[in-house]
């Protein structure tokens, strides 16, 4: 696991800014523990569709309690349609980018949504 420091976006380039403050827009106003390495690490591997799978993952992950940890969560291809504009082919194109950089893990189930996990801490 990687282990990061809390982010200070003054120091990220013009276009990691950019696609935060997009996703800063959407209604959710709040991730738990969003770091700065974590979103290079994710920007450099897959770019802006990386941070949108990122940010995701991180507001689903900021839901577990107790025994609750390391689950994976299901991407829904409707709803990253719906908030972000991000069809389920950039999807799947990002996933598997990042799980290639070791930094996700997915499992597909039949018919189902892909579930995906952060294996950065």
């Amino acid at each position: 696991m990687i282990k990061a420091s809390p982010i200070k976006f003054k120091n990220l380039p013009l276009e990691i800014k950019t696609r935060l403050n997009k996703l800063n827009g959407s209604k959710r106003k709040f991730v738990k523990d969003v770091y700065k390495d974590e979103i290079l690490l994710y920007w450099k591997a897959a770019r802006g569709v990386g941070l949108v799978v990122y940010s995701e993952l991180k507001y689903q992950k900021g839901f577990e309690k107790g025994n609750m940890i390391d689950l994976f969560y299901p991407l829904s291809n409707k709803m990253l349609e719906e908030k972000y504009g991000v069809s389920r082919q950039s999807k799947y194109r990002a996933i598997q980018k990042l799980k290639e950089a070791g930094l996700i893990e997915y499992r597909i189930d039949a018919g189902k949504n892909i579930k995906c996990r952060i294996l950065t801490k």
